[in-house]
């Protein structure tokens, strides 16, 4: 039988956190960040037997770095470009400071277990995996109208 603890101590590749766009994100947008992620499955011999043990996710802890958590049962997904803060997703996240943020996330797999070829037997419990902390930097976007070029006028805002 396997435990959860032998469950546990596979080595469960954890989920790629992704942002769009890369790395940055708008205050008060819509940063949309999701979990790159498969199912694994692991083969060894153990008092002769070859026990072949797979793992999938079901759930994923998000921290987003700013006191702020989620639970979800989706990856989430890339959206297109021009929808890149503007359109809320099951995993995004809309930050009210602007900085630098550590998002964690934990992602919770269930497993299932086969001995010498034999039926596949569920593992009690789950096995819970940490991902690498991933940067992503909030920016404030100021958008300002103007008139002209600034050769006709060098000192105008954002010439300089």
């Amino acid at each position: 039988m396997i435990t959860l603890e032998d469950f546990q101590s596979q080595p469960i590749i954890a989920a790629e956190v992704v942002s769009e766009p890369n790395n940055f994100g708008l205050l008060g947008g819509h940063n949309n960040v999701w979990a790159n992620v498969e199912e694994q499955e692991f083969t060894f011999e153990t008092l002769g037997d070859e026990v072949r043990i797979r793992a999938w996710p079901v759930e994923y802890d998000w921290n987003y770095g700013d006191g702020t958590t989620r639970s979800t049962m989706t990856a989430g997904n890339s959206v297109p470009e021009e929808d890149w803060l503007m359109v809320e997703t099951p995993t995004s996240h809309v930050y009210e400071e602007t900085g630098d943020y550590n998002l964690v996330l934990t992602t919770r797999f269930n497993g299932d277990y086969s001995v010498n070829g034999g039926p596949w037997i569920p593992i009690a419990g789950q096995a819970t995996v940490n991902s690498e902390p991933h940067l992503i930097s909030i920016w404030r976007s100021d958008n300002r109208l103007v008139d002209g070029t600034c050769e006709e006028d060098p000192s105008a805002w954002g010439c300089q």
